[in-house]
């Protein structure tokens, strides 16, 4: 099994460490949804996991507004943020946007749209870690690692 997939911290984020299950994705496909009646939960003790293509920065910081807005980050246990291909530099809008929400933020992990990409089981369980930087599938055994339950990335075997 490997470790885990890596990134980078985002700068001011936690380094806390979160045992929780991905949820969502696309962040544009996220926000259109909301205020309809296919309008998904909160991320409430959940890990985020958010990505797009070719969205400018001043449109991913108008659609990260409006889920904070809306109340779709309360209660979110983290958040994991994939590939932003073609959307410019994010960090000051991720810092404006995520980084006050005080959680585990990992940014840069190979998700999404591009020429190398995982595949992230939503629902699996994972473990945050954003201090060491890592993204790990699984549950946690007695010493804290990682074991177990293969599939939160596309590939994997036991």
């Amino acid at each position: 099994m490997r470790p885990g997939c890596s990134g980078r911290r985002h700068a001011r984020a936690a380094r806390r460490s979160r045992d929780r299950p991905p949820d969502r994705g696309n962040l544009s496909l996220l926000t259109s949804l909301l205020a309809t009646p296919y309008a998904p939960e909160p991320a409430t003790g959940r890990i985020a996991f958010l990505e797009d293509v070719g969205e400018a920065p001043y449109r991913v910081d108008r659609m990260l507004t409006q889920l904070r807005q809306a109340g779709w980050f309360d209660g979110v246990a983290g958040i994991v943020l994939g590939t932003w291909t073609g959307c410019g530099d994010l960090d000051a809008v991720f810092a404006d946007r995520l980084v006050p929400l005080g959680v585990p933020i990992l940014a840069g992990v190979p998700v999404g749209h591009g020429p190398r990409q995982l595949t992230i089981r939503l629902g699996a369980p994972v473990l945050l870690d954003a201090g060491a930087l890592v993204l790990h599938p699984g549950v946690p055994d007695a010493r804290g690692w990682r074991s177990g339950l293969p599939g939160a990335f596309a590939g994997e075997t036991p």
